[in-house]
């Protein structure tokens, strides 16, 4: 709220400075008649000393001070290498336009002209002590404004950073999960959409001859194209950064100009995409690319590293997920060699156990179970005849 009242500025502190002292007097006397605290000094020095000693909200000054080391425009810059908040205003009995100028360069806001009488004075220091206020508050409010600026950009830090740990939580979660291999692919692109906000999104894997990229699985994309596209390795951005290893992040500009390769007119119809390198076992199994935010701006930095995040875990997924296999198929393999040996021995239950595992198997999927209920069905099938092993033949 601003406050330029006379009632609110009438404890307002006046220091006066001439070295005439009826002139002193006589302005002391009417500015204390009016409300206000006076402090009269005879020369700049007695001045200096009281302005160091206690604040003052106002300074009123003679332009010519005799007796004194310095004239009043020099005491006006003291005054303000001490305080440049105190205004002055400068009283002169030898009025002029160079020296009212003169005033004005050095820091005077009001210059008053002798003989004066009492409204002419008030009616400066009203004013003076009026855009002094107006001043301090502005200053106020802009250190208001300012804090408030701190405060916001300290929220929007806050909320991305809790967007980032949100993101970062859904690709934890969402591969987290046991699933087979097509499932887990279906899932990258899923959560890459999901954490970078993208309208497309696909998954390219290397050929056993590392020369062609062929796309696995994708969003937004028909499935009909899915099966059709495949890019060299070195061509397009994808094959660059399968050769290079390298993401690439593209922003709507560039987007616009940028060509598929050096021997290509074509242009990207995209507005912005990234190109990320699917890492497998410290080998390059693929990449990820992504295109069109669905709020049309560009993919930024921090999607830029979400999704290398999300390249990075997803590839230790596919890691593991190939140990797992690899395990469970040498395990499947074993039990099914010693089953088959078993069997061996008894023509008439030769290939018992496949037919129990294929019938079990075949209910299961009519009745609906799940993935996991049909690998228990799988092993059970495999496994229900084990006990003959420790039978002997003659029985």
């Amino acid at each position: 709220m601003v406050i330029t009242s006379v009632k609110a500025m009438r404890h307002a502190v006046i220091l006066v400075v001439d070295d005439e002292p009826d002139v002193r007097i006589t302005v002391r006397l009417i500015l204390q008649t009016a409300g206000f605290e006076c402090r009269d000094a005879a020369t700049s020095e007695e001045a200096m000393d009281l302005l160091r000693a206690q604040p003052v909200d106002l300074v009123i000054t003679d332009m010519n001070l005799k007796g004194s080391k310095c004239s009043g425009l020099e005491l006006i810059d003291q005054i303000l290498a001490l305080n440049e908040a105190i205004p002055v205003i400068l009283i002169t009995g030898y009025p002029s336009v160079n020296s009212a100028v003169n005033a004005m360069k050095h820091g005077a806001i009001e210059f008053l002209v002798k003989p004066f009488d009492r409204d002419q004075l008030l009616h400066l220091v009203h004013k003076a002590l009026q855009e002094r206020q107006l001043r301090k508050e502005n200053q106020m409010l802009l250190t208001e404004v300012n804090k408030t600026a701190v405060i916001e950009k300290l929220n929007r830090q806050l909320s991305s950073r809790i967007n980032d740990l949100t993101r970062l939580y859904t690709i934890s979660e969402g591969l987290n999960q046991f699933m087979d291999t097509k499932t887990l692919f279906d899932k990258i692109v899923y959560l890459a959409s999901q954490v970078t906000g993208a309208q497309r999104v696909s998954v390219m894997l290397l050929s056993r001859d590392r020369r062609t990229l062929r796309m696995r699985s994708a969003v937004g994309i028909p499935q009909r194209l899915v099966d059709l596209i495949s890019v060299p390795v070195g061509k397009g951005y994808a094959g660059k950064v399968a050769q290079s290893g390298k993401s690439v992040r593209v922003t709507q500009s560039v987007a616009r100009t940028i060509q598929l390769d050096q021997t290509s007119t074509s242009i990207y119809k995209t507005n912005s995409w990234m190109v990320i390198p699917l890492v497998v076992g410290q080998e390059l199994f693929g990449v990820i690319n992504v295109t069109d935010k669905l709020d049309r701006t560009d993919f930024s930095r921090e999607d830029e590293q979400i999704l290398t995040t999300l390249a990075e875990k997803a590839g230790i997924k596919l890691e593991n997920q190939a140990l797992y296999e690899g395990i469970y198929s040498n395990l499947v393999d074993t039990l099914t060699s010693l089953v088959t040996t078993i069997e061996a021995k008894d023509p008439y239950t030769r290939e018992h156990s496949q037919r129990v595992t294929d019938y079990a198997i075949a209910l299961g999927a009519f009745l609906g179970v799940g993935e996991e209920q049909l690998e228990m069905l799988r092993f059970a099938g495999i496994l229900h005849d084990i006990g003959k092993i420790g039978i002997r033949d003659n029985i």
